[in-house]
Parts: structure tokens; C-alpha cells; sequence
């Protein structure tokens, strides 16, 4: 028996917020799918819909259980998330795997800030748990596409990725997160991320080329002191005394 609608509007705009959500994801990857070459990407967004279809039957069944109406299938015709799938159609029409991966990860990353404000709002236990649960499933696709374009990015960049070692390479991940989700503050992170693979790249080069430059000076040393004059000075200390005048 569904409750009172006028006692929970709250949570009935709470609900249909995340409905929104699952309901454009689903039918968004859902025609990714269909008009996508890539096997792999393809196989993703099938499941990514499917699991989508899933979340928002429970969703549905919260709102009716709450005095709510279901949120239409076939997703929105505005809002961010629709946006964002009309970019991802761009990106597969201009045949970009990288644009792709690109935008499914800010999609992603959309549909996971609408959950975090959900679980900020007062929800009664169970549904709680139910959020949470389709929470966490959004985060681990979102996970899963971050390492996407990491993996892209570590191939794009070649040998430098190598060069710069694993403390680096966290470092770019996390700079790399950071914006993706707050694209604003690209430029003074960037600035910073040319500073930390500098440090890093000179800290690689220089103690090879110090050592090199100890080597050589040893050898100067060496020579001077114990070569050819040291040879001299030798003969003058223990060769024939009779040479030398007292």
C-alpha cells in the first residue's frame, strides 16, 4: 500500500532525482550501443544499460511505494546527463575512442554527485540501503572507466610514463581525477603537474649525471697523482739514492 505522497514530497523529489539519473544512463548507453563499432565499448554500455534498467525498476517501486509516479522510461530530453550522451554520440560519430571513454567518465562522475546528495538527504533506513547500493555500482563504473583512460593515456604518452617512475605516475593519476571533476582549476594544476614531472625527471637524470662527472674526476685524480708522475715520484723515493744531493 503506498503511502502518503503529501508526507514525503521530500523524499519523493529525492527518489525521482535519482530516477532521472538511472533512466537517462540507461537509455543513453543503451543507443551508445547500437551505434557503436567497438566491440568492447559496446559489450560495456549493454551492461552498463542493463544494470541501469534494473536500478530503475527499484527506484520505481520506492516512488509508487511512497505515493510517487514512476519516472518514464526513455530517459530526458534536457539536463545534464542528456547533454552529456548527446556529446557521447558526437564522440562515436567522429570515430574517437579516447572522446568516448572521455565522456562516459564525466557522465559517470554526474551520475555519482546526484547519489552523494541523495544519501546527504534524511531517507528512511531501507531506502538508505538501496541508494547506497546503486551508489556504490555507479562509483565501480566509474572506476572502471577512469582506469580506461589512464590505460589510454599511459599508451599515448609512451616511454615519459616510464621515465617518470611510480611516484609520478600517481601523481598524474590523481591530477588527472581532479580534472576530470573540477575542470576549473586546470590551468594552476597544470602548472603544478609541469613542476612535479620536471622535479621528477631531473631527480632521475642528475644523480646519473653526477656520478659520471665523479667518475671522470677520480680518473683525472688518479692519473695526476698515482699515473705517470706518481710513477716519478716513486722512483725518486725508492729508486738509487746516489742521484740525490744532501
Amino acid at each position: 500500500m503506498a503511502e502518503s505522497s503529501s508526507n514525503n514530497s521530500g523524499l519523493v523529489d529525492t527518489l525521482r532525482e535519482v530516477g532521472k539519473i538511472v533512466r537517462d544512463s540507461e537509455e543513453g548507453y543503451r543507443h551508445a550501443a547500437n551505434d557503436i563499432d567497438d566491440w568492447q565499448l559496446r559489450s560495456m554500455f549493454l551492461e552498463l544499460a542493463r544494470v541501469r534498467s534494473e536500478q530503475g525498476d527499484e527506484i520505481d517501486r520506492l516512488l509508487q511505494r511512497f505515493g510517487g509516479e514512476a519516472v518514464p522510461k526513455g530517459g530526458s530530453t534536457s539536463g545534464t546527463m542528456h547533454r552529456v550522451f548527446v556529446d557521447l554520440k558526437a564522440a562515436i560519430t567522429g570515430n574517437s575512442r579516447r572522446a568516448v571513454v572521455d565522456e562516459v567518465a564525466r557522465g559517470e562522475s554526474y551520475a555519482e554527485a546526484v547519489f552523494d546528495k541523495a544519501l546527504r538527504a534524511d531517507l528512511p533506513m531501507d531506502v538508505q540501503q538501496i541508494v547506497r547500493r546503486q551508489h556504490n555500482s555507479v562509483r565501480e563504473s566509474r572506476d572502471r572507466v577512469r582506469r580506461m583512460q589512464q590505460e589510454m593515456s599511459y599508451s599515448e604518452g609512451g616511454g615519459m610514463m616510464q621515465s617518470i617512475g611510480d611516484t609520478g605516475r600517481r601523481s598524474v593519476e590523481a591530477v588527472s581525477q581532479q580534472l576530470t571533476e573540477r575542470p576549473m582549476v586546470s590551468t594552476m594544476v597544470a602548472v603544478g603537474v609541469g613542476v612535479v614531472i620536471g622535479a621528477l625527471l631531473t631527480s632521475a637524470v642528475w644523480p646519473q649525471s653526477s656520478n659520471r662527472y665523479e667518475d671522470q674526476s677520480s680518473r683525472r685524480f688518479g692519473d695526476d697523482q698515482f699515473g705517470s708522475r706518481g710513477g716519478r715520484y716513486g722512483e725518486d723515493q725508492s729508486g738509487s739514492r746516489s742521484g740525490r744531493r744532501y
